[in-house]
């Protein structure tokens, strides 16, 4: 029961938070952000996440929360393959722990949102984490609102 209370006051959490958001001008991500040197192997898993070969996805990393840092240390992050066509992705570290989205904000705002509800307590994020990352999750939302990236990208199983 305590739970399923955390997931709806996180879930009304999102929706205000996302509100506020589009209050606002709606921000072109990517011009003053700077990439975030991760390490390989981590690297390797977010090029896995994309069905396509040499998506180059481990290249583009971006810190959600603190736009200009360029090191890796816990944080929710965004990365995105080469090319017009490859979806913004989000992952989570967190004690030595990657959470790697399923869902795409473009597709599936709504599955993206309760994805996040569950990483929660998979990723053991405190209090204190869980609103700063939803804080990021309604920026990326916002921003991926509308997105295509294009009539040629098929979802593979896993974002349907």
């Amino acid at each position: 029961m305590e739970l399923m209370k955390i997931k709806i006051m996180v879930f009304i959490s999102i929706m205000l938070g996302i509100e506020a958001v589009s209050a606002q001008t709606k921000p072109v991500h990517f011009i003053h952000l700077q990439w975030v040197n991760i390490p390989d192997s981590i690297s390797k898993k977010l090029e896995d996440a994309y069905d396509v070969k040499d998506a180059n996805a481990g290249k583009d990393v971006y810190n959600l929360l603190y736009k200009n840092n360029r090191n890796f240390k816990d944080g929710i992050f965004s990365f995105q393959g080469t090319g017009a066509d490859m979806p913004r992705r989000v992952f989570i570290y967190n004690k030595k722990k990657l959470y790697i989205f399923n869902y795409i904000g473009a597709f599936d705002p709504i599955e993206f949102m309760k994805e996040y509800i569950d990483c929660i307590p998979n990723l053991n994020l405190s209090n204190k984490q869980a609103i700063l990352y939803l804080k990021a999750v309604a920026e990326y939302l916002y921003e991926e609102y509308g997105n295509t990236y294009g009539v040629d990208f098929k979802l593979d199983e896993k974002q349907k």
